[in-house]
């Protein structure tokens, strides 16, 4: 007994120490990423005309000090744009110091204004060859790494967990944690606030290009902080690198920023949009027009099965019983000429954003889903498309529970969320 005793601690005491061991790996990893983002803090200056200052900025303000004696590989889009219109690509190739070798573009490619798979092309200024993360593979493969010391990514986030940008940052992350590769990011401020939370919080089970890991549907964090997140939850043997967003605080949206507005995919066309992209994009791959192929993508939804005017006073009803503010509904035909109901007439319903610091658009979102449930049982197939991600919260809608009900369901899993997520903020 005494022997199996002596074993049993021997094993016990290899498991604390491996736990202990891989706590302090995290927090060692979150040191090192802060003592970074401190570094910039304590030697770059917003200039006193600027509100905001994006990673690409602070790294060249910095003259490009992390990427040099380096070949480095850029995963960007048309959003990685210095203030003075200058491309990442170009500014990269133009620096004496950077040795710029491949380029890798996401969903909607580099130009920002594809639809469906992208496949590789050449950038038009530098011949520097664009590879596809969104076409016959969405991971960067090991002859596209090759020779590449360090992955530098710039994207311009809207702060949703099923806008595949911060999928393809992840899958990049894993790919240079494989082989030593080096990983930046240059951090953009999260356009819909950091300060604002909204779960469903998505189940590891449902992991897919859309719900790429355990996050709220509203994270409230840049891509920096996810990244780190991501670094840290996953384990990543990764040398990981935070440019820092300058002047952003928290509670800004991007209007706050002044900085110029840029559509990051085709569809999302206005800060409106991104506000109420977490609740509309819920019906996505359903029966039901969420405005593709119209002048107000993400703004309106509609089909022509619906009742327009008793939709909304149903809509309104129950909008006010769970306190939601923020957005008003008005009745609004469309004719889609694209997607779901392309040339049809739909009868529908515009969301008319007129306060987005009191909006809550996830709870919007669970409104219009049970609404929808409710309202039309038969006519709408409630098709969910892996967007919640979480198989209590669609179960709960499809058996008719209250938003407050579903609430309460996920709470425990959202609080968690939260103490994950605050060890991980840079802001």
């Amino acid at each position: 007994m005494k022997r199996r005793s002596s074993v049993f601690v021997y094993v016990s005491l290899l498991f604390v120490s491996a736990s202990i061991s891989a706590a302090e790996l995290s927090e060692n990893k979150i040191s090192t990423v802060r003592s970074g983002v401190d570094h910039y803090r304590n030697t770059i200056k917003v200039p006193e005309y600027r509100r905001v200052l994006p990673g690409l900025e602070v790294l060249t303000a910095d003259q490009f000090k992390v990427l040099e004696g380096k070949h480095v590989g850029v995963v960007s889009n048309h959003t990685g744009i210095a203030l003075d219109g200058t491309p990442i690509v170009k500014l990269f190739h133009d620096a004496p110091n950077v040795n710029l070798v491949a380029v890798f573009a996401p969903e909607h490619g580099f130009t920002g204004l594809k639809e469906g798979r992208v496949d590789g092309e050449k950038d038009p200024a530098t011949g520097i060859a664009i590879h596809s993360l969104h076409g016959k593979t969405l991971r960067p493969t090991p002859e596209s790494l090759e020779n590449i010391d360090v992955l530098v990514f710039d994207i311009q986030d809207i702060g949703a967990r099923f806008y595949t940008y911060i999928s393809t940052m992840l899958y990049c992350m894993e790919e240079a944690a494989k082989r030593k590769i080096a990983f930046v990011v240059l951090d953009r401020p999260n356009p819909i606030r950091g300060d604002k939370v909204e779960g469903p919080v998505s189940e590891e089970a449902k992991s897919s290009f859309v719900s790429c890991h355990p996050i709220a549907l509203r994270h409230g964090m840049t891509v920096g902080e996810l990244a780190l997140l991501f670094a840290v939850e996953g384990n990543l043997d990764l040398d990981l690198h935070v440019v820092p967003c300058l002047g952003w605080k928290r509670s800004m949206d991007f209007e706050a920023t002044g900085l110029p507005w840029i559509n990051p995919s085709p569809n999302m066309r206005s800060l409106t949009a991104e506000y109420l992209y977490t609740c509309i994009c819920l019906v996505e791959s359903s029966n039901m027009s969420l405005g593709r192929g119209t002048d107000i993508p993400f703004e309106w939804v509609g089909a022509p099965w619906i009742d327009a005017e008793s939709f909304i006073a149903a809509l309104r009803r129950n909008a006010k019983q769970v306190g939601l503010q923020g957005v008003r509904f008005e009745p609004y035909p469309l004719t889609p000429r694209a997607s779901v109901h392309k040339d049809i007439l739909c009868p529908g319903v515009r969301f008319v954003l007129e306060n987005p610091d009191s909006l809550l658009p996830v709870r919007m979102g669970i409104v219009l889903l049970t609404t929808l449930r409710k309202e039309y049982p038969e006519k709408w197939n409630a098709k969910f498309s892996g967007l919640l991600a979480n198989s209590q919260t669609e179960k709960l809608i499809l058996e008719n529970a209250s938003v407050a009900e579903i609430e309460a369901d996920a709470k425990a899993e959202f609080d968690r969320f939260l103490q994950r997520r605050k060890k991980t903020l840079l802001y």
